[in-house]
């Protein structure tokens, strides 16, 4: 029946089979048996038209090497059954499935005579009455003997079993071997094995293969088998082998059984995206001009915005040194504050040539390879009373004397050149009887300049980060400007030369919110701005560091866009009805009126719990960019924004006259809450003196698609409440610049004042009122929302449309990605039972039933889903509407919004099996074998 002649087989240049021929007959049970690595598998893949060859290889005059792809699946079909050593069964479906799967793809005949034919088969393995068992629960010898039925189920003129008692016991492999060899009477069985003594209890033949060729050996002592094999006929054949799409789909729906948290995930994200179709069609059919009138529910009080026309950023300018000394000495009564300055140069490229640091002592030069003028600018001011510094410490140092910070590496090496004992002490004895300098030497070639500064070393401190100290501040302002005579600009775009110094000044305080506090009411901060810095002067993200650490601040000169509190209260003095001024800017807290938006402008968690408070921003500190607005909130932890507005966000009011119980804060750390928010924040009754405050201040892109939120957490003392059942916290007017500024470190030109609100009873004449303040203040923009609603209703209604649409499209683009990505990892899931089907005797477009059964059935089931949610949406915003919200407001789904539903769901369904069929194409039927 098989004839080989000439077979070679290799793989990558290696020959595993060399020049073979040979006949196998009609019947018998052949082994093939050789050492690992022999080619026993390759042979019969070859066989089985599984791999390439060169050679000749004929079956029943079929030459097997000409068979294309469908051609080589309709002679498998036909012609094989495969029993394998790991079973390679449809583990999640039942036994009669697996079995009767052959059969379906190549037999019309009825599911009776299917069932009939299983049974058959399972009472000649001993399993019968075992149909509806799911394999997995299987044990190994039932699953084998359900692996030999499948195999029979076609009666295949040839069966291949490639190790079939490998994984079994000894009593299961010979049971297995001896109902083999009874099918043995019916067909041709080519039977790889390592167990030779197998092989020569039951084989007629036994085929070694060694030296990439074969030997055959006839055996007589075989064990023969007194049963006859009774199997019934074949049934009619379909004129193209199939698998049935009942089965595709079933297969599917047990797959997704075992994937439930996957399963329930992509249903939902694509029902809430047909749901969210449903929606932006019902509401372009509902909305009407009823809508203008709903909005004025939404507002608690009336209200006036009051913001600048001018809106062209200005640069903000540094205040020189002189300017600064000016208004310390102005306003300091106790001497609590200093001035200082810095420079923003690239030392490193100034002085590109030369740039070192090096001490002397005698004949002993020792070069500090870690240090550069840059030391000189970030100079530590220090303290006389630090004990840490070595042989003594400092009261007060001449300007050619310097302390230097060094690391216990730098000391033991300095310790070494000099020759002394290597640690501090000794390096302190060596101090005080031995007079050692500090050089600088600089270099510019271009400049055609180059600079030696020579200092006595005062002392030395053991630090884990090298620095420079002296006890003069302006220490850096002597060396550079006095000493090295660099000429110096506080206008850095205007510099006409690169050695010009880009100079700037800093305040050095012991609270910074006292100070500010102090220049704005002696009104300084009319015409100045303050930014919180570092010792560097960059302004301090406060990532690291407690907001008392930092105690520097770099006064600005304010730009004609701020809007000041002489401003502020003379548009009061307009009117005795406006109450209650909120300050609005950029970064702290927004306001954008003609939206009837207001807010938080980044996001920003409360909390009464840190702990709860800490788990929210870890889990909200690495985001996808689709889901940029999805929060994982942890239980008593609220979550506001400007954003999110109209879902009960927490607010700032700076009415401090409603307080019920307490008192008013009077510091920044300190505030009064609502009973509303104190309620909506419990955990269990458990109760706080504090609020935990934590915001984003920074992202940061990841990869592609991720980025990374970094948060500031602050810790505020509740010193009062409101009796309010909204989201409130209360403090004064200026709490969101002073805390966004001084906790957040945002920075100050972002958190210039550029609009003020006022509250109005309901029963005063807003329209009078906003008229009047027009007239006074031409130079503002003065906007009352309710009255402007009318004129901008019909904007907002098509921008709800449009917004519907767009999030109905991104909701579908994210359905199909999802559905698609489900999909391939549905199919790496299955791989190797897709695989195996390829391998029994299925096409690669039958193969893709397998992906068109779970896109079908993963969508059907999102669509009723969806249908359902819809229903259930009409039901809650008719509810909602009328009696929640009191809204002459109709809304209602008509038949074509499910229409437009399931078109979408089709078009979700056709494209998703469209990208995901090329990963099925590239499944080949040797792949179960590798599995």
């Amino acid at each position: 029946m098989i004839d080989i002649k000439n077979l070679q087989i290799s793989f990558e240049d290696k020959i595993v089979l060399n020049n073979v021929n040979i006949e196998f007959p009609r019947t018998g049970l052949i082994c093939i048996c050789g050492e690992s690595g022999s080619g026993k598998t390759s042979l019969i893949n070859a066989i089985s038209s599984l791999i390439e060859f060169k050679g000749s290889i004929k079956f029943d005059g079929i030459d097997i090497g000409t068979l294309n792809d469908k051609e080589g699946a309709t002679f498998r079909i036909k012609n094989i059954g495969f029993i394998f050593q790991d079973f390679k069964l449809f583990d999640n479906q039942t036994i009669e499935k697996n079995v009767t799967f052959p059969l379906s793809i190549l037999s019309n005949c009825s599911e009776k005579k299917k069932v009939h034919k299983c049974n058959e088969l399972l009472r000649l393995c001993s399993l019968e009455g075992y149909n509806k068992r799911i394999c997995k629960t299987l044990s190994g010898g039932e699953k084998q003997r359900v692996a030999i039925s499948r195999a029979l189920i076609n009666n295949p003129k040839l069966i291949i079993a490639d190790e079939p008692t490998g994984s079994l016991d000894e009593k299961n492999g010979d049971d297995i071997l001896q109902l083999l060899k009874r099918f043995s009477t019916k067909s041709l069985i080519l039977m790889v094995t390592h167990d030779l003594e197998l092989a020569k209890k039951y084989a007629d033949q036994i085929v070694f293969i060694k030296n990439k060729n074969l030997k055959v050996e006839k055996n007589k002592n075989k064990f023969e088998s007194d049963e006859t094999l009774i199997i019934s006929n074949k049934e009619r054949q379909k004129k193209s082998p199939s698998v049935p799409f009942g089965f595709a789909v079933n297969h599917a729906m047990q797959s997704m059984k075992t994937k439930k948290v996957r399963s329930v995930l992509s249903t939902m994200f694509m029902s809430m995206g047909l749901m969210g179709i449903g929606l932006s069609i019902a509401f372009s059919n509902s909305i009407s001009n009823d809508l203008k009138r709903s909005y004025s529910s939404l507002i608690e009080t009336a209200s006036i915005s009051i913001s600048k026309k001018q809106d062209n950023a200005q640069k903000m300018v540094n205040v020189n040194y002189e300017d600064t000394k000016n208004l310390i000495e102005s306003y300091d009564k106790e001497g609590i504050y200093e001035c200082g300055v810095g420079y923003l140069n690239n030392f490193e490229e100034m002085f590109k040539d030369v740039n070192m640091f090096y001490l002397e002592s005698g004949s002993q030069t020792y070069f500090l390879d870690e240090f550069s003028v840059r030391y000189i600018n970030d100079a530590i001011t220090l303290n006389p009373n630090d004990n840490s510094i070595l042989p003594e410490p400092v009261r007060r140092m001449e300007n050619d004397e310097i302390v230097l910070g060094l690391t216990i590496y730098q000391i033991r090496s300095i310790c070494m050149k000099f020759g002394i004992e290597k640690s501090a002490q000794s390096l302190s004895t060596y101090l005080e009887s031995n007079e050692v300098k500090v050089v600088l030497e600089v270099s510019n070639l271009d400049w055609e300049y180059n600079d030696q500064q020579i200092f006595t070393l005062k002392g030395f401190a053991l630090s884990t980060e090298p620095y420079i100290g002296h006890t003069n501040r302006m220490f850096n302002k002597v060396v550079l400007e006095d000493n090295m005579r660099f000429p110096t600009t506080d206008e850095h775009d205007l510099k006409e030369f690169p050695w010009v110094l880009d100079k700037i000044t800093y305040i050095s305080t012991q609270n910074n919110y006292e100070f500010i506090k102090l220049m704005r009411e002696s009104g300084v901060t009319e015409n100045y701005i303050f930014e919180i810095c570092n010792k560097n002067l960059f302004v301090n993200q406060l990532l690291d560091k407690e907001p008392n650490e930092i105690n520097c601040l770099i006064p600005y000169y304010a730009p004609e866009t701020k809007f000041s509190d002489k401003e502020i209260g003379y548009i009061e003095t307009t009117s005795d009805y406006l109450k209650n001024p909120i300050v609005y800017n950029a970064t702290g807290y927004v306001n954008y009126p003609s939206n009837l938006i207001s807010g938080f402008a980044n996001r920003t968690y409360f909390s009464l719990s840190e702990d709860a408070l800490i788990e929210t921003i870890e889990n909200n500190a690495s985001i996808e960019f689709k889901n940029n607005e999805k929060e994982d909130l942890q239980n008593g932890v609220l979550y506001s924004n400007f954003s999110n507005n109209f879902a009960n966000p927490i607010k700032f009011d700076s009415d401090l006259s409603k307080i019920s119980s307490g008192r008013a804060p009077i510091d920044l750390d300190e505030i009064v809450i609502s009973t509303g928010l104190l309620e909506n924040l419990k955990i269990e009754e458990t109760s706080s003196e504090f609020l935990y405050i934590s915001t984003a201040v920074k992202e940061i892109n990841k990869r592609v698609g991720i980025f990374n939120r970094q948060y500031i957490t602050s810790k505020l003392k509740i010193v009062g409440t409101v009796e309010n059942d909204k989201n409130y916290i209360y403090h004064d007017k200026h709490w969101t610049e002073d805390y966004f500024l001084l906790q957040n470190g945002q920075k100050a030109e972002w958190l210039i004042p550029t609009s003020i609100s006022y509250s109005l009873d309901e029963s005063v004449d807003v329209t009078s009122i906003v008229n009047k303040l027009r007239r006074a203040f031409p130079q503002y923009d003065i906007v009352n929302p309710l009255l402007d609603i009318n004129d901008s209703v019909d904007q907002l209604c098509s921008a709800i449309s449009i917004f519907i649409l767009c999030i109905s499209f991104v909701s579908l683009v994210i359905s199909l990605i999802l559905l698609s990505s489900c999909t391939y990892l549905h199919i790496q899931d299955i791989k190797k039972e897709i695989a195996l089907a390829r391998c029994i005797g299925i096409n690669v477009d039958e193969s893709t039933k397998f992906l068109y059964g779970y896109t079908v059935y993963s969508s059907i089931f999102a669509l009723l889903v969806s249908f359902v949610e819809l229903t259930f949406s009409n039901f809650v915003i008719l509810r909602f509407s009328a009696e929640v919200l009191t809204l002459p407001f109709e809304f209602s789904i008509s038949f074509v919004a499910y229409l437009v539903m399931a078109a979408a769901c089709v078009g979700i369904c056709f494209f998703s099996s469209l990208i995901s069929a090329k990963h099925i194409r590239k499944i080949k039927p040797i792949d179960c074998l590798k599995i």
